[in-house]
């Protein structure tokens, strides 16, 4: 099954074994707007999502009830702050954690056990657009607008920065757009905003 996210509330559940219609999960945010949704790789009936607002909550895909809110996230949608919005959510495939990209530069590292934010740091000269977890090791790169739009963050060192890397060129104010780790390659995948994609070799 996959999820989808709508800019009408909805977060969707799609079940791609039989013919019947998707299934919408219900959540308890209102008419915020969901823009990322990501499986719990312990938990296969739970999706992490996240919303406009700067929201992180995560739902239960049985039920499509909310199961747990990220501590200091949920303000509501009357509080809704482009500025706080999460542009992409990554979850490590083995250990607990959780990092959020958001609008205002910020990354943020969220313990799944407990639902606190752990860590958080400034990124990129822009908007965060992308995240993603290394498969096996505690690395995280992201991307954004800037300077340097491609960065990589150790995760055991409260988010310490490891390198930065200029692979893409400025276009209508956006630079790197998406990022994505080979699931069992020490390859990391990029697109950006000048429509380059890019393949790196990146060994840990």
């Amino acid at each position: 099954s996959t999820q989808s996210t709508w800019g009408d509330g909805r977060v969707m559940l799609w079940d791609w074994s039989s013919d019947t219609h998707p299934r919408e999960l219900m959540h308890e945010l209102g008419p915020d707007v969901p823009t990322c949704a990501r499986f719990l790789p312990s938990q296969p009936s739970r999706a992490v999502v996240s919303y406009r607002s700067g929201a992180l909550v995560v739902l239960d895909l049985a039920s499509g009830s909310l199961a747990m809110c990220f501590a200091g996230s949920l303000e509501g949608p009357e509080n809704c702050d482009m500025g706080r919005q999460i542009n992409k959510v990554a979850v490590h495939p083995s250990l607990p954690l959780c990092l959020t990209a958001h609008e205002d530069r910020m990354l943020k590292l969220w313990d799944l056990a407990s639902g606190r934010l752990v860590h958080f740091v400034t990124t990129h000269e822009g908007g965060v657009a992308g995240v993603a977890v290394h498969p096996t090791a505690a690395l995280a790169a992201t991307t954004g607008h800037g300077h340097e739009c491609v960065r990589m963050w150790d995760l055991s060192s409260s988010l310490s920065p490891t390198r930065s890397m200029q692979l893409h060129d400025s276009k209508s104010n956006e630079t790197g757009l998406s990022l994505a780790w080979h699931p069992t390659k020490p390859l990391l995948a990029t697109g950006g905003a000048d429509s380059i994609v890019n393949v790196l070799h990146m060994p840990t």
